[in-house]
């Protein structure tokens, strides 16, 4: 295989399918002369056994590229040893804390690299430490890309370094300081644009998230979606895996639906050869459908969708059911928009044309191509972005999740640990960050007396959701 990068680039990732994931895609770091990296993609394959994700490896992949193309366009092909190896490392470091390009614009190297954040340095950094401590332990490496000789040179040297115990080369890169909020909001405004990431809000308000399905989503299917991650507290990308079986059911006394969660790969359905059993998902979508669940085909592949995890291995059945907040008033309003939804595509549902068991999937019917192929997590990205638009609402789909504790924490009242199982997180530490309580809540909880509250209350819901 042999792949011709832009010209504009020294280095890219693609994704290519491997017999281990039944066809699946896994990274692959290609380099300046079209061949891929021998030790990158030995060293991707070592994590995956470790058992990290897609993503994680990228990112893994895409610091050493960085580091690769820096090598390239810093110093060519001239020969490197002893103090040049560590200065380069030194360089690299600097290079991506200060940015390449001069004030007059220009870039001496060509690679016009802007300033990187001191965190996203220190995770750089500590990727090519685990690099550098791959190839050492590779004793008999095979045939390696010559473009990647340089980096391989400089792994071997800088393990070899802390094996003799010298000092870390990059010891003095480790406190490397960051801007104060202050300056960040300084500099964005000298630049003359917003500061998306500062301007968004961690949660949305209890009625924001009302407007966001009401005046920003504009079809059952994304206002579904919407619900989800607003009053049931899922990652955009969990409601992916979702079966349409997954929501047949619903609650007796409040004929909310039933949201069941499984683990896309793990998790369980019942066996359409025999419905008194159960098999794995995985070993369902296989033989029914001939696809790979949507986290194991890869992050480069149309389907993927990651999967975070959540706490499922509680022996309450009904604890693998999505707990909605306001249950009587959202949870039959998702079982109104589903039945909508469904009867809007009923043709190709009944029809026996739908190539998977996915609940969301796309209803552009003029499209004939894409109609009812699985919703991608771009799309849901997209839909997202466009619905918050429209209701002018500044937010990111994990705005939702936050809302979801805000509610539960502010306006309900629960504490913490139960907001922990009801997240489904492991540990009590990944609540904390949603656990979010107005100070005039705690006012009224520590002083036992009746408090005016100036923050949020539980909000009037519209007519149509009850």
């Amino acid at each position: 295989m042999r792949l011709t990068p832009k010209p504009s680039h020294l280095w890219r990732i693609i994704y290519v399918p491997i017999s281990e994931r039944n066809g699946g895609l896994f990274p692959l770091l290609i380099l300046k002369n079209g061949r891929p990296s021998a030790t990158a993609a030995l060293w991707a394959r070592s994590l995956d056994r470790e058992g990290w994700g897609d993503s994680k490896i990228e990112h893994h992949l895409r610091a050493l590229a960085a580091f690769y193309g820096f090598c390239i366009a810093s110093h060519g092909d001239a020969p490197l040893e002893g103090q040049d190896l560590h200065k380069m490392v030194c360089d690299f470091a600097d290079a991506r804390f200060r940015g390449t390009v001069r004030p007059d614009g220009t870039d001496p190297i060509g690679l016009y690299w802007k300033r990187v954040e001191p965190s996203s340095i220190r995770d750089e950094l500590r990727a090519l430490n685990r690099y550098s401590d791959f190839v050492h332990q590779q004793l008999s490496l095979p045939e390696i890309n010559p473009e990647e000789t340089r980096v391989v040179a400089v792994a071997r040297y800088y393990s070899d370094a802390k094996l003799a115990g010298r000092s870390d080369v990059m010891v003095h890169l480790k406190n490397l300081r960051k801007k104060p909020r202050a300056r960040r909001l300084a500099a964005s405004a000298r630049r003359g644009s917003q500061d998306w990431g500062l301007a968004r809000s961690k949660y949305l308000t209890p009625y924001q998230a009302i407007e966001l399905v009401e005046l920003g989503c504009q079809n059952p299917r994304d206002k579904m979606l919407v619900l989800l991650m607003s009053y049931a507290g899922m990652r955009v990308s969990e409601p992916l895996h979702l079966y349409l079986s997954d929501v047949a059911q619903m609650f007796s006394g409040t004929n909310a639906s039933k949201v069941r969660l499984e683990h896309p790969s793990f998790g369980v359905v019942s066996d359409p050869k025999n419905r008194d059993r159960t098999i794995s998902r995985h070993d369902f979508l296989l033989d029914s459908y001939g696809r790979l669940p949507r986290n194991e085909v890869g992050r480069g592949h149309r389907d993927y969708a990651g999967w975070k995890g959540m706490t499922l291995s509680e022996s309450d059945p009904s604890y693998r059911y999505a707990i909605w907040i306001e249950e009587a008033i959202v949870g039959p309003y998702f079982r109104k928009l589903l039945e909508q939804y469904l009867d809007d595509n009923k043709k190709i549902l009944l029809g026996g044309k739908m190539s998977h068991p996915y609940l969301f999937f796309n209803i552009r019917k003029q499209d004939s191509s894409s109609y009812g192929l699985p919703l991608t997590l771009s799309n849901a990205h997209e839909l997202f972005d466009a619905a918050a638009k429209r209701a002018g609402i500044s937010c990111s789909p994990h705005s939702c999740r936050h809302h979801y504790g805000f509610y539960a924490a502010d306006i309900i009242g629960v504490k913490q640990e139960e907001l922990m199982r009801m997240l489904r997180h492991g540990s009590i530490i990944s609540t904390d960050t949603y656990y979010h309580i107005s100070s005039s809540t705690l006012r009224k909880k520590i002083s036992g007396l009746p408090v005016e509250r100036v923050g949020y209350s539980r909000p009037s819901f519209p007519s149509s959701w009850r």
